[in-house]
């Protein structure tokens, strides 16, 4: 299978890295963590800020595993590598 290769400059792969890292190490563990004190703490029946809490983190895990693909068919451009009169992505 032949993967879709996404065109990023290394300013926003880096952007992309660091988006990742942010939901990987504070987003997401802080959101587990609330929703796990709040399951354990009673009744959480109809409860529609837990019921947004948990839709939150599946947006989360899916933005991350979207990162994670764009990251991992990344092809970097040169943005100073312009030819003068040729339009390239960048220009």
């Amino acid at each position: 299978m032949q993967y879709k290769r996404h065109k990023l400059t290394r300013e926003g792969k880096a952007r992309l890295e660091a988006e990742l890292e942010h939901i990987k190490a504070e987003e997401r563990p802080q959101l587990a963590q609330k929703l796990k004190e709040w399951h354990e703490g009673g009744d959480i029946t109809d409860n529609a800020a837990f019921e947004a809490m948990k839709e939150r983190l599946a947006s989360l895990s899916e933005r991350m595993a979207e990162i994670e693909s764009l990251l991992r068919e990344a092809e970097i451009i040169d943005e100073n590598g312009h030819k003068k009169g040729v339009v390239d992505v960048g220009s």
